[in-house]
Formats: C-alpha cells, sequence, structure tokens
C-alpha cells in the first residue's frame, strides 16, 4: 500500500499546518480534531512522517502481542493497517485497554474519532458501563464533547463541512461490509432480513455476562463482526485475535473485512480489541 491511507491524513494536517481547510484534502473523512493531531507531524515530509507512525504502531504491536509479535505480524489485515498507514492499530491498543476509571473513559473518546470503528468496538463496554460503572460511563459521555467540541470556538463550520465531504451511509455497508451483508449486492432486498439478523446478534451478544471458551471473547462480538451492516476495511484490527476465535489448536478461518479467509494457527495469550 505504500502508506496510501496516511498521505491522506498526512496532507490534511499539512493544511492545518499551512493554514488551510484539510476538507479540501480528497479522500478526508475524519473530523477536525484529527487533522489537527496530525498537524504534529506535519513538519516533517511525508515519508519520513510515515515512518514515525510505523515506529509508533511497531511498538504497540510489541507492548500488546509480545512474544507472539512475529506470528500475528504475518496475519494479512495486520500488515495491510500497517503498511497503508492507518490509525486503526493506534485504536485497537486503545480499545484493548478499555477497563475503568478516567484512563478508559478518555480511551474510548479518543475512539470515537473514527466513527465507524467506534460503532463497532464501543457498544460493548458502553453496555458494560452501563450495567457496573456508571462513573465511567459519565466521564465517557462528557470527553467527546469536549473532544469533538474544542475546536468549535475557533472554526464553528467544521462540522457541516465534514458532513459535506463524508461518503454516503451505503458506501460503508454495500462495499465494505463483512459476512452477509455483502450479500445485498447479489439480492438487494434482503436488508430486512439482513437488518433482523444483526439486531438479533447484536442483542443476544450485550447478555452475555461473560466471556465463553472462544478465545476469551463474547460469543456475540465474534458473531457479530459478520452481522454487522456498517462494514470498514479499516476495522481488520477487531479481528487481530482471529486465531483465537475457536479456541485452541488447529488453523483457523478467520473473516476479515473484505470476506476474505486467513488460515492462522491457534493458541497463546489472547489478546482482543473487542473483550
Amino acid at each position: 500500500m505504500g502508506g496510501y491511507d496516511f498521505g491522506i491524513l498526512w496532507q490534511a494536517g499539512r493544511a492545518v499546518w499551512l493554514g488551510r481547510d484539510p476538507y479540501r484534502v480528497s479522500g478526508f473523512y475524519y473530523p477536525l480534531p484529527v487533522a489537527y493531531i496530525f498537524a504534529l507531524l506535519a513538519p516533517l515530509p511525508r515519508q519520513p512522517a510515515l515512518w514515525v507512525l510505523m515506529a509508533l504502531n511497531l511498538a504497540l504491536l510489541g507492548w500488546r502481542l509480545r512474544r507472539q509479535i512475529v506470528e500475528r505480524a504475518l496475519y494479512f489485515p495486520l500488515l495491510h493497517l500497517f503498511s497503508s498507514g492507518q490509525v486503526d492499530l493506534v485504536l485497537w491498543a486503545l480499545g484493548s485497554r478499555l477497563r475503568t476509571g478516567w484512563r478508559s473513559a478518555l480511551a474510548g473518546a479518543v475512539i470515537t474519532l473514527k466513527p465507524q470503528v467506534a460503532f463497532i468496538v464501543l457498544p460493548w463496554t458502553l453496555w458494560r458501563w452501563l450495567r457496573e460503572d456508571r462513573g465511567t460511563l459519565g466521564m465517557w459521555a462528557a470527553l467527546p464533547v469536549g473532544l469533538w467540541g474544542c475546536l468549535l470556538p475557533i472554526d464553528p463550520t467544521w462540522p457541516r463541512r465534514w458532513q459535506a465531504v463524508v461518503p454516503p451511509l451505503g458506501s460503508l455497508s454495500r462495499g465494505n461490509s463483512p459476512g452477509l451483508w455483502s450479500l445485498e449486492r447479489l439480492w438487494p432486498r434482503a436488508w430486512p432480513v439482513l437488518l433482523a439478523l444483526s439486531a438479533a446478534a447484536f442483542v443476544w451478544g450485550l447478555f452475555q455476562s461473560r466471556p465463553v471458551e472462544l478465545g476469551g471473547h463474547y460469543p456475540g462480538q465474534s458473531i457479530w463482526d459478520v452481522l454487522r451492516p456498517a462494514g470498514v476495511n479499516g476495522g481488520r484490527p477487531a479481528l487481530v485475535d482471529g486465531p483465537r476465535l475457536l479456541g485452541r489448536g488447529g488453523l483457523v478461518p478467520v473473516v476479515a473485512g473484505d470476506l476474505s479467509l486467513a488460515a492462522h494457527p491457534a493458541g497463546g495469550d489472547s489478546v482482543s480489541l473487542l473483550s
């Protein structure tokens, strides 16, 4: 990929650095705070800036995967994210630390800066906080307001400009959706059935009180990745722990963001974005 996705983010940060509108950068669909974050790399040329992000991603992988880093680094969806310069590995590291307290609430707020990933990752944690830790839930509810609204005093029109460039919701379902929703391409009228299946899987998954022997995953979370209507290729870190989905031993076929199948040896400690 040669850092293609990172190039868009770097150009948006560069636009902020030069006092220009980042929403004139083709392909930049993120909230404005993301452009300001990448403005920190804007003084660097594109390639050295990409190396900085790759070094950060590699450090995060080493921190979370430890001795499994070589095995998991050969997993194609992970290689795709690494080589394209996406931010999802950073979000995966934050998502894997969602426990309790203000640090977890802040991590959850940062994840909202990529809404399509937040839609996949956060519902399970928010539901757990609602049931067990409403203090952390309250902090989380307040922090995104500050994070998203901090730039309104200096650029009050950015939400409208952002909304104008974001692709239609359909492009996040038909084009990139994993699992059953890809069947909508073949049978457009199937959406009521697919929606019912997605809703049933989501509600059932919310009421699983603890992980079962699926590599430490809540079963509903694993099923939701196949049934969710909104799909993003960048959501693949959710399956970083795909080898553990069916327990120990053997080769496990893992459904990735574009319905590709990856056979990967199982075993080892679970490092799950969604658990």
